[in-house]
């Protein structure tokens, strides 16, 4: 019997920070309607072999009443990741491109999502951040 690999994972996340989290009640009066729009932004920085993933979420009431748009939610989380590459990694750039540009904004999402979420809690109207593919969300809404 040989003894098989485990696949090693060359991306690693070593930890992520909320850098910015706004919530704002919003007082509708019975004849307005709470429609949410939200907005997703990244920012991809590189220092000292560390990739810094920004990823932003802005949630906003945009209900019927012309120019009354408000944020409801304004957040701001970031990821520290490491590439981890050895004498048996070979990675093209293409490859680490996408792990760069893709894979750090799909593990880190999850980590925005929650807290946006989190607004539940506190008794507020019911925000669920909507479930995204977010490979498609950034192939059609971001140039990398």
């Amino acid at each position: 019997m040989t003894e098989s690999k485990k696949p090693k994972s060359v991306l690693g996340l070593k930890r992520y920070e909320v850098l910015e989290f706004h919530y704002k009640h919003i007082n509708l009066t019975e004849k307005e309607e709470f429609k949410l729009k939200f907005d997703l932004d990244h920012n991809i920085s590189e220092k000292d072999g560390l990739i810094f993933v920004n990823l932003f979420a802005d949630v906003i009431n945009h209900n019927s009443i012309p120019d009354k748009e408000e944020y409801f939610v304004k957040a701001n989380i970031q990821g520290t990741f490491e590439l981890i590459k050895d004498e048996d990694t070979e990675l093209t750039k293409e490859q680490e491109n996408h792990l760069k540009e893709v894979s750090t904004i799909t593990i880190l999402f999850p980590f925005l999502r929650s807290l946006i979420n989190s607004i539940n809690t506190l008794g507020e109207k019911s925000l669920i951040f909507p479930v995204i593919n977010i490979r498609n969300y950034i192939k059609n809404n971001w140039k990398l």
